[in-house]
């Protein structure tokens, strides 16, 4: 059975603190850092800067690199104009734009897709979402991290519906496999997930973190349906790619949730 961890604290550095030390044996070799900056938005649009640099000083005796991608409408920026590319300068930590190095791959199923190959050069993955309410896939948080690894001609795809974007996420986390999400609910948006489309900010007060993003998920939408409507009567499997997930064994449904912090 799958851990989720989780805190109503809003203490972000004890959290990734008391996280670390509970995932350490996990922890090997070189470490990939995946936040969330799909825009020039501020949190909670994008990874929160004080979890991204608690993360950074936990991991100090570790070789790390952080990547990211940003959304294809965002017109002018890019995640090296982001205020993540500045704390990775400070910690002299290199940050890659993963739209500079792409590749096809296919799963088991025959499902090709262009992503980055940067991450794959790694021998753990850590993601840093954040638990938002989604205008095209209901909701975002574990899972949907991965779609930042896509190539600009696969993300069109999925948005103009060429290709399904829930089965992109659920094959996309058969490939990137973090070891470890730590996922922010402090603050959420409501409606949709970024501001300049509408989105709300809400004030959830929750973090919590897992190995398996598939639990993780599900206990976001425990969270996240108690303040959104048009989420109130989902169950999980009514989350497409959360279903897919699980037909692809990405994760389990059952999970046992331990309080930290």
């Amino acid at each position: 059975m799958s851990k989720v961890y989780y805190s109503k604290s809003e203490d972000r550095i004890k959290f990734v603190d008391l996280i670390i030390k509970e995932f350490k044996k996990e922890l090997k070799g070189r470490i990939f850092i995946k936040p969330n900056i799909v825009s020039y938005e501020k949190y909670p649009t994008t990874t929160n800067l004080k979890l991204f640099e608690a993360l950074i000083k936990a991991l100090n005796s570790y070789e790390l690199a952080v990547g990211d991608a940003s959304a294809v409408d965002c017109v002018g920026f890019s995640v090296n104009k982001s205020e993540i590319k500045k704390i990775c300068d400070k910690y002299s930590i290199p940050m890659f734009n993963l739209y500079n190095n792409m590749k096809i791959i296919e799963s088991r199923s025959g499902f090709k897709l262009k992503v980055a190959q940067e991450p794959l050069n790694y021998d753990t993955i850590i993601s840093l979402p954040i638990l938002k309410v989604h205008g095209h896939c209901q909701m975002t948080g574990a899972l949907k991290n991965a779609f930042g690894y896509l190539s600009k001609g696969e993300r069109i795809k999925c948005h103009t519906k060429i290709k399904d974007i829930n089965r992109t996420i659920a094959e996309l986390n058969t490939f990137f496999k973090p070891t470890l999400t730590i996922m922010d609910g402090i603050e959420t948006l409501l409606k949709t997930n970024e501001i300049r489309h509408g989105g709300k900010q809400y004030h959830l007060g929750i973090l919590c973190a897992s190995s398996d993003p598939v639990a993780l998920d599900i206990y976001g939408l425990s969270i996240l349906k108690n303040v959104e409507k048009k989420l109130r009567n989902k169950s999980p499997k009514d989350i497409k790619y959360i279903k897919l997930a699980i037909d692809l064994n990405v994760g389990n449904e059952d999970f046992e949730l331990i309080e930290i912090c």
